[in-house]
């Protein structure tokens, strides 16, 4: 599977190509790639290198799931890989060394949700490790996290819950959190929510012609860019008023996070009589009872970025979830108060906070639109952030 994007560019980076090696899923395709895939990083690139500058085009990038191609064919001298080593999540330590001889520079497209480095034993064979999310105060990577996150660890300490077998991802020495940034998270992009047109384009995108690229035009819708405009329901035409519908991903220190504040909710609605939303249901009902929810709780899945965050913000629903002060990522739509309303991760505030918000309607809706006002500023960035990447990649400080 190899596909390119626009024509070969010109000084300063003359026949200088970009490769990307991916394992092509619903994540990549609609969401890490998304910017790449559709295009929207030409803009960008022209913004960061006029034509006065002697730049006449976006790098052209090369597309492909075959690491051997990368290794016997390939011509291009600058590698991103993006979320391999996923199934099994074993990195292949052997062929991160043979890449790391036949590339100049290569950059490392985790696609986690959380902001714990799941994967730490690539950062010596890697010029940037990219996460969607990164702990603010870095030196928390400089000790081990049970569980792989910062709030595994959390739980396992303070309620004793444990994993077997045990997770626990090492401390990462100064080297290593030099390498370590954001790019974007699952703000950016969109994927159909039923499930044979996810396949169906994950499996496009495996295709030995066309590739990734034939995929999006197909299945990938405008959101990424362009959130549709908002209205936040009023209480006398919601349906709930609070919209919960969690999962429980994971492992016991990963799931118990959901499995708690659930049952804090729970029993907070059958003191106050809230009507929550917490049966399962289609996706275009999801959609639509979203949009009539008046507040949307978030916690954290397998990493504190969910979904459900920014399909809160577009539908219009206030956003509450547990505290994200602790990280950096973007589309960063996580100012307290301002975009979503923060907890403890402990819950011991959730009850008051949904009642004072249910409560208070010209708070509640002034915190939704500035979230959707944000998501859209931010959007507009996506072009030049994501020709950045690229511009990084291909520029070589030795």
């Amino acid at each position: 599977m190899h596909s390119t994007t626009s024509p070969v560019y010109s000084t300063p980076y003359m026949s200088v190509q970009i490769t990307i090696l991916a394992l092509f899923d619903r994540i990549s395709t609609y969401h890490t790639l998304a910017p790449w895939l559709t295009g929207y990083y030409r803009a960008g690139w022209r913004t960061l290198f006029p034509e006065s500058d002697g730049v006449s085009a976006p790098p052209r990038i090369t597309y492909t799931d075959d690491p051997r191609w990368c290794l016997r064919t390939d011509k291009n001298e600058h590698l991103i890989i993006v979320r391999r080593f996923l199934k099994p999540p074993v990195v292949d330590l052997d062929l991160m060394e043979r890449l790391r001889g036949r590339y100049r520079r290569i950059f490392f497209l985790n696609g986690n949700a959380g902001g714990g480095i799941h994967r730490p034993e690539i950062l010596p064979y890697i010029d940037r490790f990219y996460n969607k999310a990164i702990f603010s105060d870095r030196s928390t990577y400089r000790r081990a996290l049970y569980g792989a996150e910062l709030f595994s660890q959390y739980y396992h300490d303070e309620f004793d819950i444990d994993d077997d077998p045990e997770i626990l991802t090492p401390a990462i020495d100064a080297t290593g959190i030099e390498k370590i940034h954001t790019h974007w998270n699952i703000g950016v992009g969109d994927f159909p929510r039923k499930r044979t047109p996810q396949r169906i384009g994950v499996a496009l995108s495996r295709m030995p012609f066309g590739g990734p690229r034939l995929a999006v035009p197909v299945y990938h819708r405008k959101l990424v860019v362009e959130p549709s405009p908002i209205s936040p329901p009023s209480p006398e035409d919601a349906l709930f008023d609070v919209n919960a519908r969690l999962g429980n991903p994971g492992y016991p220190t990963i799931a118990f996070h959901r499995q708690h504040l659930g049952q804090v909710l729970r029993e907070a609605s059958e003191r106050n009589g809230w009507r929550v939303a917490r049966d399962r249901v289609d996706p275009r009902r999801y959609r639509i009872e979203m949009e009539r929810s008046l507040i949307t709780f978030s916690p954290f899945g397998w990493g504190e970025l969910c979904f459900r965050d920014f399909e809160a913000i577009r539908a219009g629903s206030l956003l509450i979830k547990p505290d994200m002060s602790h990280l950096e990522t973007w589309p960063d739509v996580f100012v307290p108060g301002e975009t979503y309303v923060p907890v403890r991760w402990d819950g011991a505030d959730l009850e008051e906070t949904v009642a004072r918000y249910l409560e208070d309607r010209d708070e509640r809706e002034r915190i939704a639109r500035n979230a959707h006002a944000r998501l859209a500023s931010e959007l507009a960035s996506l072009p030049r952030r994501s020709a950045g990447i690229l511009r990084d990649l291909l520029h070589d400080p030795t």
